[in-house]
């Protein structure tokens, strides 16, 4: 849990993992930013993303994307991961 001090923030590392099952249709919901904006670190799986994802909702943010993919012809794609970094802290993390 984070502690704010007012000026300052102090205290642990606030971190979300969540198996979203589709991304971009709950971005309309301002409750669903606010809630991972509200951790240092978010992780999302089974975003159903096929792309290099991009928005000014997370301009506080670095991300990384493994894009999802479709194996078939019909039906959603399958899988995708997205990791979003506040980006006060992202010199202290490393992509592998």
């Amino acid at each position: 849990m984070l502690v704010n001090t007012g000026q300052t923030r102090v205290g642990l590392l606030s971190l979300c993992v969540w198996n979203i099952e589709g991304f971009l249709q709950k971005l309309d919901s301002s409750d669903v930013v606010g809630f991972l904006t509200s951790f240092d670190i978010f992780c999302l799986s089974e975003t159903f993303v096929e792309f290099e994802f991009k928005s000014d909702l997370f301009s506080d943010f670095i991300s990384f994307n493994a894009k999802a993919k479709k194996l078939s012809w019909h039906g959603r794609s399958s899988g995708g991961v997205m990791v979003f970094v506040r980006k006060s802290i992202a010199n202290s993390v490393k992509r592998v």
